[in-house]
């Protein structure tokens, strides 16, 4: 067997899972390697699960035991059989005969689609922090004038002096303190709308965060991005608003959340993941 026809081989006989994951069948890898029964494979089917835990990797995701249905002589029957990822695949013909010609040349082929995969994350994972790095400005941003916006909804303080504590971005004592302006609950209607109820404190927790760690330092660049649309289009609907409100508080809130609400499924409705289920970022990015 020829370098090219073994690429032909394993590659003849890969399947794709949900989202488009690479997976191969142990029956159909254990034919590939030219073993004599289905059995033979498990002893290699062992060390890779001992290797998979040794190195951390969860073995569940990479080694799945199913039923399925095959042809075994000339009927359909229902088989015991392992869906393999890569890793598993790799790791099977690793600990195969290293004098077999096909494990080598099978050893090779898993190893360069591991690392062409690896390659992939690299520059997937470099794009991502430039796009967060991006973003996380642009949310701060965002979020002093839609601040700025609820407070003259509201129809407190002068406008000067609003602006210039917004442009230091003091939106926490000072302005409860001056202007009355319960500003948790404001930012917490903007979360409810887009984390279907979650609060900020919900979501801190749901991320796995710990003490002082700020939620939008760990969001993906999706969920930047989701933020940010719900900040500017709320603004735009505050600014809509020409003259105070009696229950000025509550109508701004009740717009914050409906906003919120309003990104959510536009997201989902496009086929996007829903906010809160979007992956946290295990290193923080800051606005600074």
């Amino acid at each position: 067997m020829n370098n090219l026809t073994s690429v032909r081989t394993f590659e003849n006989i890969k399947q794709f899972g949900q989202k488009g994951r690479e997976l191969w069948y142990a029956r159909d890898l254990a034919d590939a390697l030219g073993y004599e029964s289905f059995e033979q494979l498990f002893a290699e089917l062992r060390v890779a699960v001992d290797e998979c835990e040794a190195g951390g990797v969860d073995a569940r995701n990479n080694i799945i035991k199913i039923k399925r249905e095959k042809q075994v002589a000339d009927t359909m029957s229902k088989v015991e059989d392992f869906v393999l990822s890569r890793l598993a695949c790799y790791l099977i013909v690793k600990n195969h005969d290293p004098l077999n010609e096909v494990s080598n040349l099978a050893n090779s082929y898993f190893a360069v689609m591991s690392r062409k995969q690896e390659l992939t994350k690299e520059k997937f994972d470099a794009l991502e922090a430039k796009k967060r790095l991006m973003l996380r400005p642009e949310v701060v941003k965002s979020n002093k004038r839609l601040v700025s916006a609820a407070v003259r909804a509201w129809g407190l303080g002068s406008s000067k002096e609003l602006d210039r504590l917004i442009q230091e971005l003091v939106v926490d004592e000072k302005i409860k303190s001056q202007y009355k302006f319960k500003y948790n609950e404001f930012h917490n209607a903007g979360y409810k709308g887009l984390y279907e109820g979650w609060r900020e404190d919900d979501l801190h927790k749901a991320m796995g965060l710990v003490g002082k760690q700020e939620v939008l330092d760990h969001m993906c660049s999706a969920g930047l991005a989701a933020n940010m649309l719900k900040a500017q289009r709320t603004t735009a609907r505050l600014r809509k608003i020409d003259k105070p409100m009696r229950d000025g508080q509550e109508v701004v809130n009740g717009i914050h959340e409906s906003v919120g609400t309003y990104v959510r499924k536009l997201i989902t409705r496009v086929g996007g993941t829903e906010p809160r289920f979007m992956p946290v970022m295990e290193d923080a990015c800051t606005s600074e």
